[in-house]
């Protein structure tokens, strides 16, 4: 079966990372770190353990810094997420590719991954995401 594929619903709270390094290179080319919060629901599939979920967000990182090129290096849960009534988290990634992240979806404990079945359509709170991006400087 395929990962189930997140919706993301908004995006926030853009930062430069707190410490020494502002900077990375990359092929050559230096970038701009930045950790930006974005919002998930998991609405519809079956969520299979093995396959794990899938978050996208080079759409809303393209929008968000006006096209600018951005390489997604880390994303971890910042704040829980309501799937109809019960308490869901994503954990840490198992790989990202060319921006798609793929990672568990965990249970109130934050480390018991989610039992396979279907996904709700009803979210009462999207699962917030920190995204840990590179980004190629502003002109």
């Amino acid at each position: 079966m395929a990962a189930v594929v997140g919706v993301v619903t908004a995006k926030h709270g853009t930062t430069k990372p707190v410490g020494p390094l502002a900077t990375i290179t990359i092929s050559a080319v230096e970038y701009e770190l930045f950790v930006h919060y974005i919002e998930v629901t998991f609405p519809a599939g079956t969520y299979v353990q093995a396959d794990d979920a899938t978050i996208d967000p080079t759409t809303v990182l393209a929008t968000s810094r006006h096209g600018k090129t951005s390489i997604v290096l880390g994303a971890m849960c910042a704040g829980h997420g309501d799937e109809n009534g019960s308490i869901v988290h994503v954990g840490i990634p198992t790989t990202i590719v060319a921006n798609l992240i793929t990672l568990p979806i965990t249970q109130e404990d934050g480390t018991t991954e989610r039992g396979a079945s279907a996904m709700s359509a009803t979210w009462n709170r999207p699962i917030t995401v920190a995204l840990y991006v590179a980004e190629t400087p502003a002109d």
